[in-house]
């Protein structure tokens, strides 16, 4: 049995979702157990198989380093609950059955409960998007209505989510660059006292925004040995010398220069509009954990920064927004401090608005 779904993405034609699946049997000595393998083949050609397990990634946090391992998979059955390529047996269970009901639940709110002759969701996540779903309704006259959704894991709000945006490349919002202070001020000082290869500015500044530059792989393996291993003194010190030279660097940056307001609210405009947030949370509920999905979107007015303090203390800028709201701008390295990928890490927080009086 198979089912393929495709769909026009800039000119492209790409295959979203689970396009196979093939039943594998497994004998017990209490029960046959029936599972079947769901393939999936994203834009990127890899595949992802599915099992009736799988569903366990919704009922657990995991490990930070298996994060967008872990999520990919939860988009990409949340996908699958949509366009229908779940085997009915595996709502038989409580998890499934759970998970199923409460996306369609979502649906239904996301669509203002609407009729609709059907929906259809495709997965767009990649460094090329700035979203992860797209879900498409059409309606009882068979019009296409499109929703842009990003999914959050373990948050029921906007605001409890760690970053609902991480812009690369940092120092198109600043007054100044980052990499460079950090390349001439930190970095080969730094690099000279341990006695250690100095890459080359020009090849530093062109990788430096990739998860594993390979100018910096002497670097990165020193810093994994000591964060990691915790066997080697020497590499330990390493360690945590560069999260003191990292965190030092941000803050004399932030002191001297400030944030590029209007740059920035552009980009969140331009990138932000018009996404519905799609927010997964656990509750216990009488010792049963319970997923619930949230739906949350934000005006235009949150994006638009108004006024802008330096907490470097923090490594942070801290922004006031036109409808009230905090953004907080964290300055960061998304691989090891000091290491690979500088980047913002952005949250926000609403205004407070007071119930009025009874």
């Amino acid at each position: 049995m198979k089912a393929q779904v495709t769909n026009n993405i800039n000119g492209k034609s790409v295959i979203l979702f689970p396009v196979t699946y093939k039943e594998k049997q497994r004998q017990t000595q209490k029960q046959k157990q029936t599972q079947k393998q769901i393939q999936t083949q994203k834009q990127t050609q890899k595949q992802t198989t599915i099992w009736h397990n799988s569903i366990n990634v919704f009922y657990s946090i995991g490990k930070r380093a298996d994060n967008d391992k872990n999520n990919k998979i939860r988009e990409c059955i949340i996908g699958s609950i949509i366009n229908k390529c779940i085997p009915e047996i595996y709502f038989t269970t409580i998890k499934w059955k759970l998970l199923h009901d409460c996306v369609f639940q979502y649906l239904n709110i996301l669509h203002d409960n609407q009729p609709y002759l059907s929906v259809e969701c495709f997965h767009t996540a990649g460094r090329s998007h700035t979203f992860d779903l797209l879900i498409v309704f059409t309606d009882m006259e068979k019009n296409n209505i499109e929703y842009v959704i990003e999914f959050k894991y373990n948050a029921n709000s906007i605001s409890s989510t760690p970053q609902f945006v991480s812009p690369m490349k940092p120092s198109q919002y600043l007054t100044a660059s980052y990499e460079e202070h950090f390349y001439d001020n930190y970095l080969v000082p730094f690099l000279e006292k341990w006695c250690l290869t100095i890459p080359n500015k020009c090849v530093w500044l062109k990788e430096i925004h990739r998860p594993y530059p390979e100018c910096v792989k002497h670097l990165k393996n020193k810093y994994d040995s000591g964060h990691k291993n915790k066997q080697v003194a020497d590499d330990i010190s390493f360690y945590h010398e560069c999260k003191k030279m990292t965190k030092d660097s941000i803050y004399s940056f932030i002191q001297s220069h400030d944030l590029c307001t209007d740059t920035l609210s552009d980009y969140f405009i331009k990138t932000q509009k018009n996404k519905n947030y799609m927010l997964y949370k656990l509750s216990n509920q009488n010792g049963i954990m319970i997923p619930t999905i949230t739906l949350e979107s934000m005006e235009q007015g949150d994006y638009k920064i108004v006024e802008c303090i330096k907490n470097p203390e923090l490594s942070r800028y801290e922004c006031k927004t036109q409808t009230g709201g905090i953004i907080n701008v964290l300055l960061r390295w998304r691989n090891g401090n000091g290491i690979a990928f500088p980047a913002f890490q952005v949250s926000y927080k609403p205004s407070y608005k007071p119930e009025p009086d009874q």
